[in-house]
């Protein structure tokens, strides 16, 4: 009975062992997870930007393209101004090195997809939004390992490995995107407003999925000092006031691309962030480094979006400023489509008596539809042809 007893109990251990082999490990499932959260946040990202292309003229994004004012400036903003500003904080708070270093990887990022919906929603001017983004997103393979150099491997002496792999596939996913957007917009502008809606929808379910991944970090940002939280938005609040002011006030750049600008400026790519963090530290170190990308992530949108406000408010975007909370929110108000924004508030198709130039005094390009003008030229042309 002992040695039949002795002959069971590897086999118990063995069938034990099956049975935990055939469960998927911990490790196995998070790796699962993160494949799926990085497909579905490209794929909103295609969206996103597809929506924003799409809404904007071909003619439009190819001008903002040429002109080198908001371009070199946004620039500018994106990868001089704001990486200075995240180590002058990192010095003046004297920030420890695994929250320096973070803040710093976060200030070097290229800008996030997130800066489009903004200023889609707002109506700045989203043909140099959509433009900016191309080129930094671009830019951002030779200007994002020039800041790591510069400021945390001569600061901190630390060596930073890039996740080149997302790199490639953030610059060939927006690339892609651009390109069927404007080719929707050149080919089927009729669609304008219903892409500018998979563009905003696409958005918020990126918010949605981004603010689910941050849920599972290990150290909640509420459990970090206040003045240690208010130093890692620092400095997307400086860059967004000084972008905005060197825009408008010194360059004398058209109020809806300063706005645009300041926006890109301070929207970073705060899962590339968390992405190059884990590469660096481990263990510990990790979950603290995660939390740095996480408070300046809630920091933008805090701060951008009564920013935005204001700009509509102050008569900087192309929506006028005598517009309802809702009109102003929810419709596209890019130059070319005023007219299909002119309609009667009781949903009719009648087109109401509005003002001609219903967009800022610097924003030339934006017309609105004048029924008065055109029943003049309704009958002049019936006079003509009778």
């Amino acid at each position: 009975e002992k040695q039949g007893a002795g002959r069971a109990a590897p086999r118990q251990t063995e069938a034990g062992g099956s049975a935990a082999a055939a469960r998927p490990s911990a490790g196995t499932m998070g790796e699962t997870v993160d494949t799926v959260k990085a497909v579905m946040s490209n794929v909103f990202l295609f969206g996103l930007i597809l929506g924003m292309a799409g809404t904007i003229q071909v003619s439009a994004f190819e001008k903002r393209v040429s002109e080198w004012r908001g371009i070199v400036m946004g620039l500018a903003s994106q990868f001089v101004l704001l990486p200075f500003l995240g180590f002058l904080v990192v010095k003046t708070f004297d920030l420890e090195p695994v929250a320096g270093i973070t803040l710093l990887i976060t200030t070097t990022s290229p800008g996030g997809g997130f800066s489009g919906l903004f200023c889609s929603l707002s109506n700045a001017d989203l043909a140099l939004s959509v433009a900016m983004t191309t080129v930094s997103t671009v830019l951002t393979m030779v200007m994002m390992p020039l800041n790591i150099v510069l400021y945390i491997n001569s600061t901190y002496g630390v060596a930073v490995e890039l996740p080149w792999g997302s790199l490639f596939l953030t610059v060939g996913v927006v690339i892609l995107a651009v390109v069927v957007g404007l080719g929707f917009s050149y080919y089927k502008p009729q669609w304008s407003n219903r892409l500018n809606v998979v563009g905003t929808v696409c958005g918020i379910c990126n918010i949605f999925l981004a603010a689910g991944s941050s849920g599972t970090s290990d150290t909640p940002f509420w459990e970090h000092p206040p003045l240690f939280i208010l130093s890692i938005g620092l400095p997307c609040f400086i860059g967004l006031v000084i972008s905005f002011v060197m825009s408008k006030l010194v360059l004398k750049i058209s109020a809806p691309q300063a706005v645009a600008i300041s926006i890109e400026c301070c929207y970073q790519n705060t899962a590339l962030a968390i992405t190059v963090a884990f590469s660096v530290f481990k263990g510990q170190q990790s979950s603290l480094a995660a939390g740095i990308p996480l408070i300046y992530g809630m920091a933008e949108p805090a701060l951008i979006a009564p920013f935005c406000l204001l700009a509509w408010r102050m008569n900087w975007t192309y929506c006028p400023r005598d517009e309802t909370f809702l009109r102003w929110l929810s419709l596209n108000w890019q130059p070319g489509t005023e007219h299909l924004n002119a309609l009667r508030h009781d949903g009719t198709d009648q087109y109401v008596p509005r003002p001609v130039d219903i967009a800022p005094h610097d924003a030339p390009t934006a017309r609105c539809y004048d029924p008065e003008k055109a029943s003049t030229s309704s009958s002049a042309a019936a006079g003509a042809g009778g």
